[in-house]
Formats: C-alpha cells, structure tokens, sequence
C-alpha cells in the first residue's frame, strides 16, 4: 500500500516554484524567507530541500522546547525516528549535575554522534542550545568506542573506558549509564544502543557481544559489534582532548538552517546570554566548583558572527516575501462529517489527492467506521497513522494535494507531550527492580531474602542464576529461565516485611498455600452461585453503537491506552447484553477511568436511559461534572449536579427534571441515594 507520508513527500517535487528554488539556493541565494507554510507544510518542505542537498545537514532551529516537539512529531510520522536527531537545550546548569533520568545528555550525545557521523542529516534544535557550550570530544574518535566480536580490546581497558565516561558500576544493570562485572563477563547500558548489552571477554579477547532484557536479565540477539557512546561529557574536564564547544561551532560547514525563530537572531542570543548568566550566578553560591560564563555559552556576537556563514530560510506563516512556495489553510471541517466525505468526494473528482492522518489506529479505525467503512472512502484519500502538527493544502502540486489532521476534523487541541526516551529503572515487579536485601517470594520454597546474582557451573555449563536465602542460612540458586517463579514481597514500603522467611522443604508454605486456596475455592463456589441467578434476569441490551457515539470517542485528546481500548469495548459489550452488567473497573488515578465512564454512559443516554453517576465527595462531584460538561457539551445531553453545596430551591428543580426525564444524567455525592 502507498503510505501517506510518502504521498506528502513526494507532492513537494512536482512544484515547478520548488524546482526552481532548489535551483538558486543556495549557490545564488544564501538567504531568503519562505512564507504561507500552513501546518506541517514547512517540515515536509525542509524533508524535500534536505534530499535535494544530497549529503548537507538541514537543521530546523525554533524557539523553545514545545515547538521543537512539534517539528520531532512531523519528522517521526514522515521519515521515522531513525532519520533524524534531536538536540535539546539545558534544564539545568552542568555544575548543578546531571539530569536525572538521562532525558537531555542523551539525546545531546546521541544526536552529536549521528550528525558528526552521517547517521542523520535532519536535526532540531533551540536557538539557545545552538548556543550552550558544553565539554565535548575534539573528534568523532573520541566521542565513541567502537566493540567488534574478536578484537583484543581487553577486559580491564573496558572497565577503565566505562569509569572514564561517567558509567556506574552496579549489581544489577537495569538503568542507562549503569554497569556491571561479574566474572569474565561485562553489562553495559549505553546511550546509542537500543538495549543493555552483554560483553563476554575470552582473556583479553571479545568472544560475544548480545544484548539482553532489562527486566528478564536473559540475553540473546547476538551482535557483531556495538558503539559505546559516554554517559556525561563532564567526566574529566582537563583532557587535551574534550573542549568547550558551542553547537554552532559542531556543525558542518556546509549546513543549511531552516529558522521559525520570529525574534532576530542578534536579540535571541542576547537573552540566552543573560538567562545563562543569572542561572550561573544564582549557582555560584551553592557550588564549589563553577564554571566561567565563556565555558557555558557562546557569548552573543560571536554566536551571531559565527552563524552568519550558514545558508538560511526564514519561515513565516504569512507575508509577501516568498518564492511561489505557498501553501493554504485546509478546509474546515469543524466535526460535519457530512461536510468531510463531500469534499473528499469532490477533491477526487477533480483528480487531486487527500490524507488525513490520525495520531493512532484507534482513531483511525473510528474515522472508518464514521465514514461508514473503508469501502465509501473515495480512492484518492489515504488515511494513515502519525501525529502532524497541523493539515495544508498544496494547490501547485501536481496532482494538487491536501493534508487533513484528525484533531483539526473534530476540533481537538493539540497534543504533542512525548514520553521520555531514557526511561532509568524497570517497572518494580521485574527481577531488574531487586537490590541485595529484598524479600521475595517463590511459588514453590515461600519467602526468601534476595542476595545477589551468581554464575554457576551445572554439569561444565556455566548458567546465570539467583541466590536466594532462607531460613537457617540456606542459599536456593533460581536459574534465570526461571524467573517466573519469583515475586517481590508485599508493597515495596520500607515497613512491610514479612514476620520470618520460610524453610526450603518444609511444611509451613505448603500449608498456607492449601489454607488460601481452599478460602478462594469457597469464595468461587459462592460467586458462581450468585451469577448463576443473575443469568436467568433478563436486563435491557443496549443499542449498537452511533455515528454519535464514535465521533464522541474520536473527540478524546490523548490516545488511548490498550487497557482502556479493551475495557471500553468490553463494557460496550456488556450492555449490549440482555444479561445484567456487573463490572467493576478499578485503575490509579491518571489511568482514564472517568473517560470510560462518559462512554459508558453516553450510550445509555442515547438509548432514552437515565444516568447516575455516583462520587464519594463534593469536590468529586464538582471536578466530574466540569468533565462530564467539557466532553458531550456539543451533544443534546443535560446534565445536572446534587450535592450538599446544591440549594433546597435547586434540589426541588432537578428532582422534578429528573422526573419528567429532562436531565439525562445525574451526577452527585451519596445525597443521590438520600430519601
């Protein structure tokens, strides 16, 4: 199938104006504005620029951290994550330390390796992080060690390379940054490498590279060699060969600079400048150690000097100054969805082409299904998966062209916060999450004490086991292959710990195991019993569902989750039964509970049905009514609130209305239930 990126991309060429602009610039024009870049137009034009320029770098330089994760969102839906870098400015000075979960030095370090290597030749970037100076390598050779399967690299010269670049040696590698020795065997976590890896040393020779799970601890995938980039550039400030370099002074000569930066660049520098300087001076009298302003930052007019050599576009949404390369707003939809599929219709019948692109399969699937199936969706649109910053049409392309987003379609804000890349530690059921010390439980011996990781020899095989002690100072050693057999004790707070440990082979355990399933079998017998008299109630099937009802859940600003995908169909499901539904939904806070709810409860009002919604307090109530409001306000839905805050006058009005059926839905404290 042809993806609708590639449609995108390859519409920009067609442009007679963009042919003769990559013609001029910029052998003949070295500095120009382009204007009318409507949406995402203007990342798919520095996309189609940067394959013209053959082997140069094209850097997109904005303003601040959120607009650069609007140009990172366009970038990864078009040319995938791999065919770019990401370089961020500081959240903190380097005296203060590091940040801690790796977020900013990673990806500085990662994307200084890709664009001094070749890897990548898209970066986004700040205008201030062009400008920060950090401690960096004065050569690609030194930036990176290179691993390969057979080479005498030497057992203690890796020790002293991960110590050197900022690694932490630890029991147990479950984090970035972290290693770990045990016997002739090295772990490492580094940045570069999509997962920890496992070197194995014959003497001083690499015999195996692998990488390995982090929560399994198990490795497999063996590689032939692998890059071993630093952890921090700070580790050792006075080597000849790590220098104070600003980016503008990394970059290669040839690089061309795409600016959305609207203040001049002259005045930029200038407030990082003094940003820097009152962030250094505020930390001057907390630190012992503190770096000289020159060493954190370019200062501004040799930032501006410098730069001046790089070819450079300014974009601009709107404006005169521009070389025929306009784009236009696409059509506003404002959720009419009769109003969608007759453009479409209409723009395929004149021969242009459409996409629309949905941040997920899920809305992307809904959007099928409001269109009334892939089938009734005209030939020339192609919807696809990917999150743009906003829709443009592009009438000079050849067949004209229009990008549509899903959030533009129904009006949803923008949403472009990402996860963290360097996530740090494993969630706290995995083996990775253990320390020496733990208590843990085996399905088979009971209650034990975590030790440490071993390597043992079973009949001449050397096997990674788990040493686990018991009572009376026994060791059971788990093999990693079964690892499934362990759990950590309790809670994970300090003062839950188990009375005593148990006896590896006694009868204690075993026991206590047969006491508690002997108590759940009972209270299976007695569930049984009771849904076995619910079968026989008949309770009213709901509706399928309506092209209201899956528009409603298109309009949801975030994705969701695969948990709350599933447990909204299954709770659908259930209503659509004539059995009763008896359900009970249970997630921490933050995990979309209320979302399912409105749903819910969104398809009983469209059957004729009333809803209740009880909340345990008045702030509760307030809180969900405001979100019950903000979600089905352009929907004919009326909604009331009752709670102890709610007048006698007002109490007696909603009652009434509740009577005749006026509101739909009801939501308040236990004083619903009150007589």
């Amino acid at each position: 199938m042809y993806r609708g990126s590639n449609l995108i991309l390859d519409a920009l060429p067609t442009c007679t104006e963009f042919k003769d602009f990559c013609s001029q610039f910029p052998a003949q024009i070295k500095q120009t504005t382009v204007d009318h870049m409507q949406g995402s137009f203007a990342t798919s034009f520095g996309i189609a620029l940067n394959k013209h320029l053959s082997n140069q770098v094209l850097v997109f330089v904005v303003s601040s951290p959120s607009k650069a994760l609007e140009i990172e969102a366009d970038l990864e839906t078009l040319v995938g994550r791999e065919s770019f870098a990401v370089y961020p400015q500081r959240e903190q000075l380097p005296q203060v330390g590091r940040d801690s979960d790796h977020q900013i030095t990673g990806l500085q370090i990662e994307s200084l390796e890709a664009i001094l290597t070749g890897k990548a030749r898209l970066l986004v970037t700040t205008i201030r992080a062009l400008q920060e100076r950090t401690l960096v390598p004065n050569s690609v050779d030194n930036l990176q060690v290179i691993l390969r399967v057979g080479s005498e690299f030497g057992f203690s010269k890796l020790v002293q390379c991960l110590q050197e670049r900022g690694f932490k040696k630890s029991s147990l590698v479950e984090e970035i940054g972290q290693y770990s020795v045990r016997g002739g065997v090295i772990d490492v976590f580094s940045f570069g490498a999509r997962e920890p890896f496992r070197v194995e040393f014959d003497y001083n020779k690499i015999s195996s590279i692998r990488f390995f799970n982090v929560l399994s601890q198990r490795s497999d995938n063996v590689i032939p060699q692998v890059h071993l980039l630093p952890v921090d550039f700070q580790t050792d400030p006075n080597k000849d060969s790590f220098l104070h370099r600003s980016l503008i002074e990394l970059l290669p000569g040839d690089t061309v600079l795409m600016n959305f930066v609207e203040t001049p660049w002259g005045k930029a520098f200038q407030n990082s400048w003094e940003t820097i300087s009152m962030m250094n001076e505020r930390s001057s009298n907390e630190n012992v150690d503190n770096y000289s302003i020159e060493q954190l930052i370019l200062r501004p007019e040799i930032a501006e000097e410098k730069i001046g050599v790089f070819p450079r576009i300014d974009v601009g949404s709107q404006g005169n100054n521009s070389p025929g390369l306009m784009s236009e707003k696409p059509p506003e939809i404002n959720r009419d969805i009769k109003l969608l599929l007759s453009f479409l219709k209409s723009a395929n019948k004149s021969q242009q082409k459409c996409v629309i692109c949905c941040d997920n399969m899920n809305q992307l699937e809904r959007l099928e299904e409001i269109l009334s199936g892939r089938e009734n969706i005209p030939k020339g649109t192609q919807l696809m998966v990917g999150s743009l910053t906003g829709g443009f049409s592009l009438q000079n392309a050849n067949p004209p062209l229009h990008v549509l987003t899903h959030r533009e379609i129904f009006n949803r804000p923008k949403n472009t916060s990402k996860t963290r890349r360097f996530r740090g530690s494993a969630p706290l059921e995995s083996l990775s999450q253990l320390k020496p010390g733990d208590y843990v439980v085996h399905r088979d011996h009971g209650v034990g004490i975590f030790r440490k990781m071993n390597r043992v020899k079973i009949h001449g095989q050397t096997i990674e086991s788990v040493a686990i002690e018991y009572d009376g100072d026994e060791i059971l050693q788990v093999p990693i292959h079964r690892l499934d057999r362990i759990e950590k004790w309790g809670s994970g707070l300090e003062d839950d710990k188990p009375t005593n440990l148990h006896r590896i082979g006694g009868k204690r355990w075993s026991n206590l195991k047969k006491k508690t399933t002997d108590h759940i079998e009972k209270i299976t017998v007695d569930l049984l019993r009771i849904y076995a008299e619910r079968k026989n109630i008949t309770g009213h099937a709901f509706s399928p569902d309506t092209a209201w009802q899956k528009e409603m859940e298109s309009s949801f600003l975030h994705e969701d989750t695969v948990d709350q995908r599933l447990v909204t169909e299954e709770v659908k499901r259930d209503m659509e039964s004539p059995i009763p539904m008896d359900r009970l939904l249970c997630a921490d806070v933050g995990y979309g509970k209320t979302e399912v709810a409105i749903r819910a409860a969104f398809k009983a009002v469209q059957d004729g049905k009333q809803v209740a919604v009880l909340v345990p307090t008045t702030i509760l109530a307030e809180q969900h009514y405001e979100t019950f409001v903000g979600r089905l306000t352009t929907y004919p839905v009326s909604i009331g609130l009752m709670s102890r805050f709610t007048s006698q006058k007002d109490q007696k009005n909603i009652l009434e209305a509740l009577v005749t059926s006026k509101i739909d839905l009801i939501i308040g404290t236990p004083r619903l239930l009150s007589k």
